[in-house]
């Protein structure tokens, strides 16, 4: 007889994420699961896009207060009233995870030869397709979270994908939902089931995919003081200190407690002062900038991704005080129309393709007719075997593990006049790989990494060189 499988899946306002969960539940060979959506104040038809692929589903209509242990102990509230057998299975799911079709099969048939066990699927990398991430070796008394050198150092396990016998859930009880709302709780709940005797399981033949951009609050640089004090101590806020205090007096071990305590303000406390003395240091910089604005205002020339290079009568920026793919950050400086040069040298590499495009359209926006952008990036037709293993995206040079594109003279000239420049090539290869040079202006903005300047060029006039184009605004 085919055991049932319940799954706890709390949703809220990203339904295309959600349906990509939900496409995965259809394909499945294991038919003999019920859905329970515990739909939190979504305002998008999350639920009605649900109901109709899923003919097994109930949904949970919460409003927007749950978080993530809430949601899943409304789940274990319904299971509990209707009466769940002990041998029925339990998965806690998070929507922004994909999976194989034989998904659920295989967690049955591994669960099969476990008694008292909860299993956690590896986690897929996402560019080898391999298992990557599996168990966590908690060290409670220094409250350190590292991957477990191996399975019977596993003492702790995060919740997406989590499977569970419904005997063992009621034996390790629900989830502290006014302490840890959110973030910490899934570790609470699974280091308090190895302390009452539930084996925690990875097993590298179960696997998921994970949308990483989904996920919380983690990086504050983009925001200003104030928002960032709002996100830092919000729900949402992977770091926030209220909440790793309440998982401490919840599973740290009572000696360590004071001064794990005090090591989270502690560090609390620092945080808040680099913020604080990066926001100063931003609003200087704004300062800095809008006075050199206001000083050449009738020539003005921007160098945009790196503050630290300096030219004479140029105005040096950097991100995010200048975002090339906002352009609410150009408008906060620069009207229409207003700007003569702006130089980038070595930055749309480091841009998608997308971002590339719309960086192009809001340089276009603000250059004055007759305008200039001019861009050098690697090359993607570079004739040196070697250039091309160094700069490409995820290449062995510097800087390259960042690099998203890798351009040729056709690739780059294609968005430029895409957003409606007219292009003139200055250096380049091309596709036989001869190199090929035009004189180009230094006044207009100098590229450093070129075949003229770049001190790699003494000996070999093209062992380090850059495809270099103007853009001109017709």
């Amino acid at each position: 007889m085919m055991q049932n499988i319940y799954i706890l899946l709390p949703a809220h306002n990203r339904c295309a994420v959600t349906e990509r969960f939900i496409d995965c539940l259809v394909a499945q060979t294991y038919a003999n699961y019920h859905l329970l959506l515990i739909d939190d104040g979504s305002t998008d038809n999350t639920d009605q896009m649900a109901q109709a692929k899923i003919k097994n589903i109930t949904v949970l209509k919460g409003r927007g207060d749950w978080w993530w242990a809430g949601s899943l102990q409304q789940g274990i509230n319904w299971l509990e009233q209707r009466a769940v057998k002990d041998r029925d299975i339990v998965l806690f799911a998070n929507d922004d995870i994909t999976f194989d079709a034989d998904f659920l099969q295989k967690a049955v048939g591994i669960l099969d030869n476990l008694d008292a066990a909860l299993l956690l699927p590896y986690l897929r990398d996402e560019k080898t397709g391999l298992p990557q991430e599996s168990g966590v070796e908690a060290d409670l008394q220094k409250q350190t979270f590292n991957p477990a050198t191996s399975p019977d150092k596993i003492n702790c396990l995060s919740t997406r994908g989590l499977f569970m016998r419904m005997a063992d859930l009621r034996k390790i009880g629900g989830f502290h939902t006014w302490m840890l709302p959110h973030y910490w709780s899934d570790y609470e709940f699974t280091i308090r089931a190895h302390r009452k005797g539930i084996k925690l399981c990875t097993s590298p033949n179960l696997a998921i995919s994970l949308d990483r951009d989904q996920s919380g609050y983690r990086n504050f640089e983009t925001v200003g003081f104030v928002e960032f004090l709002k996100r830092y101590f919000s729900k949402r806020s992977v770091l926030n200190p209220v909440y790793h205090t309440a998982f401490v007096l919840l599973a740290s071990p009572l000696p360590a407690m004071p001064l794990n305590i005090f090591k989270i303000w502690r560090n609390a406390f620092a945080y808040v002062v680099q913020q604080l003395k990066s926001a100063l240091r931003k609003r200087r910089e704004r300062f800095r900038m809008a006075n050199a604005i206001r000083r050449l205002r009738n020539n003005l020339k921007i160098i945009v991704g790196s503050a630290a290079i300096k030219q004479e009568g140029w105005i040096s920026t950097d991100y995010p005080l200048l975002d090339l793919t906002d352009s609410r950050t150009f408008a906060g400086f620069f009207d229409s129309s207003s700007v003569s040069n702006i130089l980038a040298e070595h930055v749309w590499e480091h841009l998608s393709l997308e971002e590339g495009a719309k960086a192009c359209s809001n340089c276009f926006v603000y250059l004055k007719q007759g305008g200039l952008l001019r861009i050098a990036v690697p090359d993607g037709y570079h004739s040196d075997p070697d250039y091309i293993a160094q700069v490409k995206p995820g290449g062995y040079g510097l800087g390259a593990d960042d690099h998203k594109v890798l351009y040729n003279y056709r690739t780059l000239s294609a968005i430029l006049e895409n957003a409606g420049y007219k292009v003139r090539l200055l250096e380049w290869f091309d596709e036989q790989g001869k190199f090929h040079h035009e004189d180009w202006n230094v006044e207009d903005g100098l590229i450093r990494r070129s075949t003229r300047f770049d001190p790699r060029n003494s000996a070999n006039p093209t062992a380090y060189t850059s495809l270099i184009i103007d853009a001109i605004k017709p």
